[in-house]
């Protein structure tokens, strides 16, 4: 089916390439404003953002952690290879959210790219997984989550 929905895509002029993948989800609660800046700190390589109170900061292989001490982080999206999370400021601390891409064809992969508010990072560049599901008697394809998993730098 894959290869069908791809020929329309190119039919219709459009150089989106659809994949198939499977991706793992596993959100969790952190607590405490250390144990955040640990599961930050523990997860390189890493390239990414963090948005703080004050401003949004990126994230590389030169990043310096131990300037987080005395900030907090409201949201931010790291990337390693296959691996990712994403950071959200919740009621009584963060929910993290762990994205894996595995090897797999339960879903429907599409990159993406999006424009940053920081003009020098060029795109965010995401995956986004599609899931079968039935709507009305009728099987369709939902959006399940997007990965962030970098820049495109030179463009934006």
């Amino acid at each position: 089916m894959i290869e069908a929905l791809n020929k329309t895509l190119r039919d219709s002029g459009l150089e989106e390439e659809l994949k198939s993948f499977s991706i793992s989800i596993a959100p969790r609660h952190i607590s405490s404003h250390e144990e955040l800046l640990k599961t930050v700190a523990d997860f390189v390589p890493a390239i990414g953002w963090l948005c703080l109170t004050d401003e949004v900061l990126v994230v590389d292989e030169k990043f310096d952690h131990s300037s987080l001490q005395q900030r907090i982080i409201l949201s931010g999206e790291l990337a390693s290879g296959d691996k990712s999370f994403h950071i959200r400021q919740a009621d009584n601390g963060w929910i993290v959210v762990d994205l894996e891409r595995k090897a797999g064809d339960d879903q429907i992969m599409i990159d993406e790219a999006f424009i940053s508010t920081k003009q020098e990072l060029g795109k965010l560049k995401y995956e986004t997984y599609w899931k079968k599901a039935e709507n009305d008697g009728f099987e369709v394809f939902r959006p399940v989550v997007s990965r962030f998993i970098g820049f495109e730098r030179g463009e934006g």
